[in-house]
Formats: C-alpha cells, structure tokens, sequence
C-alpha cells in the first residue's frame, strides 16, 4: 500500500494501518527500530524480554507429548 510521508515538526513521518499494526504485533506505545539502506526503511518492533519468554501452553504439551513417546530415538540421536 503506498503511503504518504507527514510533516511531525521538523522531521517527517508516515502512518501505518490496523490491518499493518496487527500482523506485525505492533501497539501504541510499542518501540520500534528502523533500517535504512537505499531505497528501503525496514521497520521493526523491538520485543519485550518478557514478550520473547512466552511460550504458548499448548506448544509445551505438545512438545512433551513428542519427547515422551520418542524418547529413546531422542537419546539414541544425542549419543552420536
């Protein structure tokens, strides 16, 4: 979506839409940081240390689902 670059003092800015702020998880009072190189500014939302350390319940259960039944292919693949 092409977007219009705004006069904010004596700096510029531009505006994202809903839809852009939810895919990337980006909030009001969010940081993000910006990398330049020519003809594109990648923006990207700093995380959080306690956002990065959430790890979803049902992705645990699944995880020790997986290691209890393949526990000895597990071993058996650590050992080489």
């Amino acid at each position: 979506m092409a977007q219009k670059l705004i006069k904010i003092g004596s700096s510029v800015g531009v505006t994202l839409t809903k839809k852009d702020r939810e895919i990337a998880m980006i909030g009001m009072e969010d940081e993000i940081e910006t990398i330049s190189s020519p003809f594109e500014i990648k923006i990207i939302k700093k995380i959080k240390k306690s956002e990065s350390t959430v790890v979803d319940k049902e992705l645990l259960g699944w995880t020790d689902k997986f290691i209890n039944e393949y526990r000895p292919a597990l071993e058996e693949l650590a050992d080489k």
